[in-house]
């Protein structure tokens, strides 16, 4: 969810959390599909599954609500120019905010049964098992039970796991989770929607893409020429003489361009890279927007903090601490052995307890403490690990033999890259999906063959020479899901109805049919066809296992949180 633009958004919202200023912006909700203004007063940041969110107060809605960044449009502005425009929220818990599984974000109003199979239950009562109540059975298999306020959100992750999860309860829901699982076979059965319909809206994916990251200035040269640095500092100083004593100042951009002989687009391009450098004299922060005719500046002042010659800016200290925070606490190593607590309580008493980052983090999909710390040794003594490991395309647990070598986090879920022995090559392996992992005596020489790149869901992207996708998917979109799979995947042909037609890059056949089955028959592949007759099998497989409505009865034992952890 990372780009120019909500780098941008984070800058200035982080700012108005500071000073408790009400920031006014234009937001697209996608449930309604619909774009207003908004006028929010913001109480926190939050990183969550890959995404940027501001938690704050809409005055809309006269309620706390969530916002995520990515779909904030043009520029945020302040409300006022006073000193601050609300005060300090009491009593603010972000807790029910920060953690929530998909199908609770509505009101909880309804509870779900899911029956699981002994391939997964030990992985959704590890992932899950604080949304809901976990029950295990001797032989592996489990019950969860979970509150829910989105039924399609429930049967979307549901659905995803295949065979090997089953609503039991309650009626309705196993009704339409057969209900959908029907629509995804008899789609998938069918002939293929034609693609020369006459309401067909072609639009490329390079256009696309373009107009999607297109803003009001150019980004920056890589390299900058060392004159014009002086050019940036003679405009530091003019926007500061703007501030004067006070954190905020205003001047007309004709001003500017005249006084130091530029263009709009270079003043706009100058103050972009200004925002970047942040140049301080040690001693403080700035920010600066262009808003209609003039720029609007803010002054972070530090203080004596910052006041001595300084190793670290206020910026560069900011950026660290949020480093920190995004992966001290979130390294799978085990309990106890955090190396950047001293590093932390450095950079935050310099900072000051009042200027620190308020920036909250979602729950990081991690395995358990044993698994973490196993493979983190592993991997600093270069020793083979035997691992259990559970493939979720193909729905199996299978007994292997790695050399890890590093770790690598991608949509808060971390991957340990290895060279796998039963493969014979690189593999790359989620460390939540590790169900056992013991460290072997055997050391293991480095190879200087293992790459490691972004990591994507499914799988690295597959390649031909010349940069070329190897394997892609098109997948025709009812209106109900298109926006939420464009936001993930280009799209080249949008219908008049609303539907449209997406690209979706895959590695693995087994992952694209589970990708596909959890939409529910709102998104059909229209190629490659060989595999539209593996989709329409593997959702009448599952079928079978509704209808079946004989079991055997389980004893069935619940586990505490606690035990959870222990174990």
């Amino acid at each position: 969810g990372y780009s120019t633009d909500v780098a941008t958004y984070l800058t200035k919202i982080e700012s108005a959390i500071g000073r408790r200023k009400t920031i006014r912006f234009s937001y697209y909700s996608i449930g309604r599909d619909e774009r207003s203004q908004r006028e929010v007063d913001p109480y926190s940041l939050l990183y969550a599954a890959g995404n940027w969110y501001m938690v704050g107060h809409s005055h809309e809605r006269q309620d706390t609500r969530i916002f995520r960044l990515s779909r904030i449009e043009g520029r945020i502005t302040f409300k006022s120019r006073a000193e601050h425009d609300f005060p300090p929220p009491r009593d603010f818990d972000l807790s029910p905010y920060r953690d929530r599984a998909p199908w609770q974000l509505a009101e909880c109003t309804e509870t779900a049964t899911i029956a699981l199979t002994s391939t997964i239950a030990w992985w959704v009562e590890q992932m899950f098992g604080q949304f809901g109540t976990f029950e295990g059975s001797a032989d592996g298999t489990g019950s969860f039970t979970t509150p829910y306020g989105s039924t399609r959100a429930l049967l979307t992750w549901v659905l995803g796991l295949g065979a090997d999860a089953e609503v039991v309860s309650p009626p309705e829901l196993r009704a339409a989770a057969i209900t959908a699982l029907e629509l995804v076979r008899d789609r998938h059965t069918a002939d293929p929607i034609a693609r020369d319909e006459p309401d067909v809206i072609t639009v490329s994916v390079t256009e696309q893409r373009s107009t999607a990251s297109s803003g009001p200035a150019t980004a920056p040269d890589r390299v900058v020429p060392a004159e014009r640095f002086t050019r940036l500092l003679a405009l530091m100083t003019r926007l500061l003489a703007a501030c004067g004593k006070s954190r905020d100042g205003q001047v007309p951009c004709l001003e500017l361009r005249t006084g130091l002989n530029l263009s709009q687009r270079e003043l706009e391009d100058d103050i972009g890279l200004l925002n970047l450098i942040n140049f301080g004299g040690g001693c403080y922060a700035l920010f600066a927007q262009v808003e209609d005719d003039a720029i609007s500046v803010q002054k972070e002042t530090y203080g004596e903090q910052f006041a001595r010659p300084a190793r670290l800016s206020p910026l560069e200290a900011k950026a660290l601490l949020w480093a920190l925070e995004f992966i001290g606490d979130r390294l799978p190593i085990g309990e106890g052995d955090d190396p950047l607590t001293s590093a932390r309580a450095k950079i935050e008493a310099a900072i000051g307890e009042d200027r620190l980052p308020p920036i909250e983090l979602g729950r990081i999909q991690t395995a358990n403490a044993a698994v973490a710390a196993a493979v983190t040794r592993a991997i600093r003594e270069d020793r083979v690990v035997e691992i259990d490991y559970w493939t979720e395309a193909r729905g199996a647990i299978t007994s292997r033999s790695i050399e890890p070598h590093l770790l690598v986090n991608t949509r808060d879920a971390w991957y340990v890259v290895s060279w796998c022995r039963r493969a014979g090559e690189q593999r790359t392996f989620r460390l939540d999906r590790i169900r056992s992992a013991r460290v072997t005596k055997e050391r293991f020489d480095r190879r200087s063959e293992m790459t490691a790149g972004p990591y994507l869901p499914w799988g690295d992207r597959p390649t031909q020479p010349g940069g070329t996708m190897a394997q892609s998917a098109s997948v025709w979109c009812s209106p109900s899901v298109a926006r939420w799979l464009e936001e993930e995947h280009p799209s080249s042909e949008h219908h008049s109805d609303g539907s449209l037609l997406v690209e979706i890059p895959y590695a693995s056949e087994a992952w694209l049919v589970k990708e596909l089955i959890k939409h529910q028959g709102e998104a059909v592949l229209f190629e490659p066809p060989t595999t539209r007759r593996t989709v329409a099998k593997e959702a009448e497989a599952i079928l079978k296992r509704y209808r079946s409505r004989s079991r055997a009865p389980r004893r069935a034992t619940a586990r505490s949180s606690s035990s959870r952890s222990a174990s």
